[in-house]
């Protein structure tokens, strides 16, 4: 499989790269992840090192912060790689897992605050659908689960932009940019 689909890196399930004016990171929610591993270790360095770039992304497989059900949060992303991403200034984290899409207003602690993290669920690519089965709260900017999306990310020296766009018509459904 890796000589196929090779990763950057040399465990291929972590890594970094950057892209124009975006340094991305990507983590394994299926490797161990809590403070002191290698994978943390890997991301607090990474990030640390990447504080002069315009943009910090985070990729991951388990959303921290879902509203789909009372289980589909990440606890363990909570408890152990938000605080990371707060102190590291990440501007954007994008997961997938839960099956629809889910923006949340910038972040701190879980709350609504200026100057907090955009989390983007973005895992409507396939395999039907998980309705929301929780009220929207607070935290939740916008939400949807009844049609196949993608997130497309736009990225200059001064501005980050994520569209949802809608696999069947190509229309944007949501959309939220991020100022310096």
């Amino acid at each position: 499989f890796w000589s196929a689909f090779p990763m950057p890196g040399s465990n291929h399930s972590w890594y970094s790269y950057t892209w124009g004016d975006a340094h991305i990171l990507v983590l394994d929610g299926e490797q161990p992840f809590a403070t002191g591993t290698d994978q943390y270790n890997f991301a607090q360095s990474d990030l640390a090192a990447h504080q002069g770039d315009a943009w910090r992304i985070v990729v991951l497989q388990r959303p921290p912060y879902s509203s789909a059900t009372s289980s589909s949060s990440s606890r363990p992303v909570q408890q152990f790689l938000v605080p990371l991403f707060q102190t590291n200034r990440v501007n954007l984290v994008l997961s997938g897992n839960t099956h629809n899409y889910e923006r949340s207003h910038p972040l701190v602690n879980g709350a609504p605050a200026i100057g907090g993290i955009t989390y983007i669920v973005s895992g409507a690519g396939g395999n039907g659908f998980n309705p929301f089965a929780l009220p929207q709260p607070a935290w939740s900017a916008f939400r949807e689960s009844s049609f196949y999306e993608f997130a497309r990310v736009t990225v200059t020296q001064t501005a980050l932009t994520v569209a949802a766009v809608r696999a069947d018509t190509n229309a944007v459904a949501d959309t939220t940019t991020i100022s310096k």
